[in-house]
This record gives C-alpha cells, structure tokens and sequence, in this order.
C-alpha cells in the first residue's frame, strides 16, 4: 500500500493550491496504511471518516471531496467511494417529520461513500428545532455507519467554528482541515 501512496495523491497534488490540506492528507493516508498493518495485530485502526472542510468559497473543498472518496476506496476505506452531496434545503425542508426520513434516506444512498454537507453551518440557522433534529439525526446516522462512510461538513470558517460549537458532540466528532486562500 505505502507504493500507492503517491499515485494516490497525485490527482489531488495536481491541484493547484491546497497546501496545507496535501500535507493533511499525507498524514490521514499514512494513519490508514500504519492502521492497516496494526491490523493484523488486532489493533484498532484510526479513521478519519468524520471530516470537517473549513475554507472560504472557492477554495476547492467539495473537489477535494470527490478525489477523498476515491482515494479512500483506493486504499480500501470505503467500499464504494461514490459522492453525494447536500445543502441544508435537502435535509431539513419540508414537515418536521419528514426529516429524520430524509437524512436516513441520504445516509443510506452515501453508505460506502462520500456524504458531503455543503454550508453545513446554515443547518444551525435561526436555532430551528427541524435544524436540532437534523444536526442530531446525521450525528447518530453517521456514527452508525462509522466504518463505510466519509461524512464531511463544509462551510467558511467564520461560521463553522460557531456552528461546531453550537453543539456539544459536534468539535468532538470531527476532524477539522482548514482550506487555505492560497494558489
């Protein structure tokens, strides 16, 4: 696998800019291939399935996004490295009963893939009680599902620090990469 590695990365490195999410995914790839060798010792390897994007408009994190899935079926990670993507208007439009329905429904379309949440940070807006259900719903789907789906928040820093913590579970949850402004 380590041989892989950088043919792993190479669509990503080929992107300009990003740099200080390459030298990030070098160690999330390294984590997966050191995870995979203590395998075979019965210890439990660290996956960074739990992903937030904190990064600017434009700064490439839903492309980033697409090549993570790939590269994480590559190495074995996910059985299917598709992509799916939502906004806040797919998860919590609607009747409030609707919307644990509709997050299980988008949970089990992304199962072996990518779940990507664009402008996460708009699901807490105006403190909605459908926005409480939904954030509590994806926490416990997306926990479920833990082995066999990349679930990544994305959204501009400002708002994802206020978003992260406007839950208690949530910064504990997820592994924060910043998207730098750089080209």
């Amino acid at each position: 696998m380590e041989q892989n590695k950088e043919l792993l990365l190479s669509e990503l490195n080929s992107l300009p800019g990003l740099s200080s999410f390459k030298k990030e995914l070098e160690y999330i790839v390294d984590s997966f291939i050191a995870g995979e060798e203590r395998a075979g010792s019965g210890m439990k390897s660290g996956k960074f399935l739990r992903l937030v994007f904190s990064g600017n408009p434009g700064t490439g994190k839903s492309t980033v996004a697409r090549i993570l899935g790939g590269i994480y079926f590559e190495l074995g990670v996910l059985s299917k490295g598709h992509f799916i993507e939502m906004s806040r208007s797919d998860l919590v439009s609607g009747y409030s009963a609707l919307i644990s329905a509709k997050i299980r429904e988008s949970v089990s379309k992304a199962k072996g893939g990518v779940l990507f949440i664009d402008e996460a940070p708009s699901l807490s807006e105006n403190k909605v009680e459908a926005a409480r259900e939904s954030i509590e719903t994806l926490l416990t789907l997306t926990k479920d599902n833990q082995d066999d789906l990349l679930f990544i928040l994305a959204g501009s820093p400002d708002k994802m620090t206020e978003f992260l913590n406007s839950n208690g579970s949530l910064a504990s949850c997820f592994h924060v990469i910043a998207f730098d402004d750089d080209k």
